[in-house]
């Protein structure tokens, strides 16, 4: 992501990654750029579609607007149904008035989640939507060929290989958030003030990916030689389930 930021603003002007804290407790790379002129364009967000964004789906400049959409605020994932493996795409925004115009030209089923609104496309439509989009998010990149090459097989066959994409790409983050907090300390010459606040007696490291997991909160455990294992996610808990040993150095 850091890379296409860097690619698509250089031209326009000086794009800067600063590290930062977030307040749900990691560290993040803060982006931004500043231009040699205006940007309007960008940084409007009407709650509906772009007037110039043709609406229909044989249309490039709808299919970049829809790439761009998906790159940003939607997910791409496999899931079981009836022991085989199904394919599920999501967009969530706050703008309910866009999502219902999308509905109506590429389909799917419109829901209210908490402080916002989902469509959510099921099944051959999704594989079909992929094929003529062009994602460049590299997270959705790798989804997008799993979801296209696996759908329909049995799921005995697939779930390896989703969770292993999963457990890298969730890898891959917490090495990101590793290097922005060095870079934080680097600058500043100590960790946020946040972060001393964080118990270290009640945090564990997921042994799969990485990630600091609230021993008091932790949603997913095993017990493993006489010891509790925490776990940021079930993908994670599932790999460890599987195999252990992989592990068992973390």
């Amino acid at each position: 992501m850091t890379h296409l930021f860097r690619q698509v603003l250089t031209p326009l002007g000086h794009p800067t990654l600063t590290p930062g804290y977030n307040p749900r407790g990691y560290y993040q790379y803060r982006m931004s750029a500043f231009l040699h002129d205006s940007f309007e364009p960008f940084l409007r967000k009407p709650e509906n579609m772009p007037a110039w964004v043709p609406q229909s789906t044989d249309d490039p400049e709808f299919r970049s607007y829809l790439s761009g959409l998906i790159a940003a605020e939607g997910c791409v994932r496999l899931y079981c149904a009836n022991s085989r493996a199904h394919a599920v795409l999501h967009i969530t925004l706050i703008k309910r008035a866009l999502l219902g115009q999308l509905s109506r030209i590429i389909g799917g089923h419109l829901y209210e989640v908490q402080r916002a609104w989902r469509l959510v496309i099921y099944g051959k439509a999704v594989v079909e939507l992929l094929h003529f989009l062009d994602i460049r998010h590299q997270e959705n990149v790798e989804k997008a060929r799993l979801v296209t090459g696996q759908i329909g097989e049995k799921w005995s066959d697939v779930e390896r290989l989703w969770l292993d994409l999963v457990t890298r790409i969730k890898f891959q983050v917490n090495q990101y958030k590793a290097q922005a907090r060095l870079e934080y300390i680097e600058k500043h010459g100590i960790p946020h003030p946040a972060e001393s606040k964080l118990s270290s007696d009640l945090m564990s490291r997921d042994p799969v990916c990485g990630m600091m997991v609230d021993e008091k909160k932790a949603k997913f455990t095993s017990s493993h030689e006489g010891k509790t294992v925490y776990f940021c996610s079930s993908a994670c808990k599932a790999s460890f389930d599987k195999n252990p040993q992989r592990y068992s150095h973390a």
